[in-house]
């Protein structure tokens, strides 16, 4: 009865009607250019309808005949019932979106039947900006830099054990887009009397974007483990620390500056960006590093992700506030940042509950509060006093770098707005859990 002309799939039953005096079948399946595919006997009994399902057929022109046995001897052979199976491979993969000029960020859209995984590869001129197995028929890729890119995808299953792949891909990121996970700091002046110093302050910036979070440790994740891919050859980064994180949507921690400059690159390369920071012998810096930090330097027209000075990072931490204290104030509570509250804080700090943030702390070690956990600024930043310090670039000194905000373990006066104006500074070589990064982009939007 069936299988019978083309078949759609490569897992069949076959079936047939019984004969009444036969209580075993002998079902022999034949492939073209390939001969016995299965011979086998199967018991039945009685009458009706008989079936036996075989899995795996691979792609090709089948014959198969049914021989009956009963107690009385053999029967006659069937005739032959004939049928065909396709490739067990996936099909091609269409690619649906997006073509032609579109803006960031960018979602990858793309179809294949029977495929149980897909590649997906994105690369803008000569460098791969994006390359991952997925199961999904749709990849996030965040903020991409305006330019032309092209794409591919193939699909992959074991049945067909190899990798189909479109055909090539289009699209055109035009200027002026959207960057994803960071919102844009307006460029200005915001001058006051500091409530802490007790005087004037001015602090003058370009417009640049700025993350809207702390760097979380699935972000890091992402850039650290593309950065780290064997895959990379030459261009392949070291860091001196993975990075550590209580959760992933928590700020990545235990980074040292160096790692923060060569995670800016790596994110910026992924992207399609030019890379921000060289090294002595590295136009762009990914290993080692080098006898004196003062020695790295950074391309101030480079559309890449970089740390912020002190000067944009006082001025995106005030959010458009003149003069004062905290982004949001004149006082700070625990419903406002993850920080240390203490009356040694100052007298701003009027939190009903004391010591480490009560919500995170679970009596064995305080830690950090996942991203976003408090309101944002003026600017829509968040966590942008509280939760980690964040290292920053410029201005330092033979033996330090600038570290701005403050941490979960913190006094309240840390935290202030105009704190970045202490100069707060740090060895370049540290790293734990009190210190994380935020990126911003001075150029290219």
């Amino acid at each position: 009865l069936d299988p019978d002309g083309a078949q759609a799939g490569h897992d069949l039953t076959y079936r047939w009607e019984q004969d009444e005096n036969a209580t075993w079948y002998r079902l022999w399946v034949g492939q073209a250019g390939a001969g016995t595919w299965h011979d086998g006997w199967h018991a039945f009994s009685g009458t009706g309808t008989a079936e036996v399902e075989l899995r795996g057929h691979p792609e090709g022109n089948f014959t198969w005949w049914l021989h009956p046995w009963g107690p009385d001897g053999f029967g006659p052979w069937s005739g032959p019932g004939r049928f065909s199976t396709p490739d067990p491979a996936p099909v091609q993969p269409t690619l649906l979106a997006p073509v032609g000029a579109t803006v960031s960020p960018v979602t990858l859209e793309y179809e294949s039947a029977r495929a149980e995984w897909f590649r997906v590869s994105v690369m803008r001129g000569g460098t791969v900006v994006h390359d991952e197995w997925t199961q999904d028929t749709t990849v996030d890729l965040g903020a991409l830099s305006a330019g032309d890119y092209a794409w591919w995808v193939g699909a992959w299953n074991a049945a067909g054990g190899r990798v189909v792949w479109s055909d090539r891909g289009d699209f055109e990121i035009t200027d002026g887009e959207i960057l994803s996970g960071m919102v844009l700091i307006p460029g200005g002046t915001n001058e006051g009397e500091d409530p802490l110093h007790n005087g004037a302050y001015s602090v003058t910036v370009d417009s640049f974007y700025m993350d809207q979070y702390p760097v979380t440790k699935a972000l890091w994740d992402v850039v650290y483990d593309w950065a780290t891919h064997n895959n990379r050859g030459v261009n392949t980064y070291d860091f001196e620390n993975m990075g550590s994180g209580k959760a992933p949507d928590h700020p990545v921690q235990t980074v040292n500056w160096y790692d923060a400059l060569k995670w800016c690159n790596a994110r910026s390369e992924r992207e399609g960006r030019t890379p921000v920071y060289a090294a002595p012998g590295q136009p762009i810096y990914r290993t080692g590093k080098p006898d004196n930090h003062t020695e790295i330097t950074q391309n101030p027209d480079a559309d890449g992700y970089r740390l912020p000075t002190l000067d944009q990072y006082q001025y995106a931490a005030r959010g458009g506030l003149v003069g004062k204290v905290f982004p949001w104030g004149d006082e700070i509570t625990h419903s406002d940042a993850n920080y240390f509250s203490d009356a040694l804080g100052g007298e701003y700090d009027v939190s009903p509950t004391r010591g480490h943030h009560p919500d995170y702390d679970d009596g064995v070690e305080p830690f950090t509060s996942p991203v976003g956990a408090f309101a944002a600024n003026g600017y829509g930043l968040y966590d942008i006093a509280g939760n980690v310090s964040e290292w920053c670039w410029e201005p330092g000194n033979e033996f330090n770098r600038p570290v701005a905000s403050g941490s979960w373990n913190n006094y309240a006066f840390v935290l202030y707005s105009g704190r970045s104006y202490d100069m707060r500074l740090s060895d370049p070589d540290r790293a734990d859990r009190f210190l994380g990064l935020r990126t911003i982009i001075t150029s290219g939007f």
